[in-house]
């Protein structure tokens, strides 16, 4: 993959999950979940990766570039969109073509799967890139 576009790695973790409190500070095994999400990140490819946060606990991960995220944007109705804008509108993103929303709460991606979506998008000039999976629905559709 050409990585002269660059793609930035961004991790929203906000501090106060009403439903699952804590869960980004989670581990799978003796792994914290950042940190392997961070990993396979790396592997595939995207070096820079922020980590937009209000969590004390979380403002030492190793690996990451430290966003702080302000209170207005660490609210239980603040959408990931408006954070995303936030970072991309403040921070010197101007090397990055690309940026690559990392989820803590989903680290069982494949590294591999990651390196090979980011050189389609990179091969093809694409705008963007979502990952969808599918899902079984009560009609038995599939989307």
């Amino acid at each position: 993959m050409n990585m002269e576009d660059g793609v930035l790695g961004i991790i929203l973790a906000r501090e106060g999950s009403k439903r699952l409190p804590g869960k980004n500070k989670m581990s799978l095994g003796n792994n914290k979940l950042i940190d392997i999400v961070i990993e396979k990140a790396k592997e595939a490819g995207i070096s820079d990766i922020w980590l937009c946060t209000d969590d004390p606990e979380l403002q030492d991960t190793k690996g990451v570039k430290l966003i702080p995220r302000p209170d207005r944007l660490s609210g239980d109705d603040v959408t990931s969109e408006e954070v995303i804008h936030h970072i991309l509108g403040k921070y010197n993103t101007t090397k990055f073509k690309y940026f690559c929303l990392l989820q803590v709460t989903a680290p069982l991606f494949k590294s591999h799967r990651l390196a090979q979506a980011l050189t389609i998008l990179h091969q093809r000039d694409l705008p963007g890139m979502i990952s969808v999976t599918p899902t079984f629905k009560p009609s038995g559709n599939f989307y």
